[in-house]
C-alpha cells in the first residue's frame, strides 16, 4: 500500500510539474524566443481580436512585439494581462483608452512595463535573454531577444520580426534606445 501511494504522489507531482510555467529568467526568456524560430511567424502588425488574458494573434503571424510578448509567455508572464493591470494603475504616455486586444503589442508600451518593474539597464554589455529596443529609420519603434550566439560582426544576433522571426547580426544595425534584462 505504501509503494502504491508513493507512486501516485510521485505521478502527481510529475504532472504538477510538467503545467508549472518555467521561471522568469533572462535563460528562460531566451529558449522560449528561441522556440519561435522552429516556426517563424510572418510579420503582421495590426490590430487583432484575442481573448483576454492569455490572448495571442494566430501563431503563424507577429511583429516584433510579438516575439517579446510570446517569449514572456513562455517564462509564465502574461504581457497582456501584466501591462493591462499596470496601465489601469498608472497612466502610460500616449496610451489611449485601455484595449487588452493591442495595448502590450505595442513598444512603447513594453518600454513602460520594463522599466516600472526595473528592467532597465545602462550601457551596451548585453547578455543572452535581454532585450534590445531600437528606433528604426522610419521611426518605428522595434524589439528583439538577444541570442547566446554571435555574429560575423562580433555582436551577439538578435532574435526579432521585421519581416519573419529570425536570429540575425542586427545589435548595432539600428540606433538602440532600451534595453532590458528580467528580474
Amino acid at each position: 500500500m505504501v509503494k502504491r501511494y508513493a507512486g501516485w504522489v510521485l505521478a502527481l507531482g510529475l504532472l504538477c510539474g510538467a503545467f508549472a510555467a518555467p521561471k522568469l529568467s533572462s535563460r528562460n526568456t531566451l529558449a522560449a524566443a528561441k522556440a519561435q524560430l522552429k516556426n517563424p511567424a510572418k510579420y503582421r502588425n495590426g490590430y487583432e481580436q484575442i481573448k483576454y488574458p492569455n490572448g495571442d494573434i494566430p501563431k503563424g503571424w507577429g511583429s516584433c512585439a510579438d516575439v517579446a510578448v510570446r517569449a514572456l509567455r513562455g517564462c509564465g508572464l502574461d504581457l497582456q494581462k501584466a501591462i493591462h493591470e499596470d496601465a489601469k494603475r498608472n497612466r502610460y504616455p500616449g496610451m489611449g483608452k485601455l484595449d487588452t486586444n493591442i495595448d502590450h503589442r505595442r513598444v512603447r508600451n513594453q518600454v513602460v512595463y520594463f522599466t516600472r518593474r526595473g528592467w532597465r539597464v545602462k550601457g551596451l554589455d548585453f547578455k543572452p535573454g535581454d532585450f534590445v529596443v531600437w528606433k528604426l529609420p522610419s521611426g518605428y519603434d522595434h524589439i528583439g531577444v538577444v541570442s547566446d550566439r554571435k555574429g560575423a560582426s562580433g555582436n551577439p544576433l538578435v532574435i526579432h520580426n521585421i519581416w519573419q522571426v529570425a536570429e540575425e547580426d542586427v545589435l548595432k544595425r539600428w540606433k538602440i534606445t532600451g534595453h532590458f534584462r528580467v528580474k
